[in-house]
């Protein structure tokens, strides 16, 4: 997860996913606003949802709503538990929500503390930056939002 500040005030947070073979999960963008701007779904990859928040910032709420999303995806055919990959936010790790969701479609959470958290002691961070890592294609439609 990244937040991207454009000018004094601005952010927007973008929370996107990948499994091991390489497909990409959906991609949560959330906007400081109070309403919902059509034109920020336009150019947007496939699978994007757009939502927005008072402070630009995902929460408790938008994060399990992206979670049910993510649990939708998963192949209804295989028994096996699934792994999924998180940073510390107390949006992911302090949201029972979440993770009686997560459990109730076996799937095991793996967590590390937030990449700011990681900065401050001088740790490497579990994930880089998101702009390090996402195709251009993503990069083109989130930084100029």
């Amino acid at each position: 997860m990244k937040s991207h500040q454009e000018k004094r005030g601005d952010t927007t947070t973008a929370l996107a996913s990948f499994n091991a073979a390489g497909d990409y999960g959906p991609l949560l963008v959330i906007f400081k606003a109070k309403r919902l701007k059509v034109e920020w779904l336009y150019n947007a990859p496939p699978s994007t949802v757009v939502k927005v928040s008072n402070n630009g910032w995902i929460t408790t709420e938008l994060f399990s709503d992206w979670g049910k999303q993510v649990v939708d995806m998963l192949p209804k055919d295989d028994a096996r538990p699934h792994v999924l990959l998180l940073d510390g936010h107390s949006s992911h790790v302090y949201n029972m929500e979440f993770l009686k969701l997560m459990q109730t479609h076996k799937t095991w959470l793996w967590g590390r503390m937030p990449l700011t958290e990681a900065k401050k002691r001088k740790e490497r961070p579990l994930f880089p930056l998101v702009t390090e890592v996402l195709p251009e294609k993503l990069k083109d439609y989130l930084l100029p939002h």
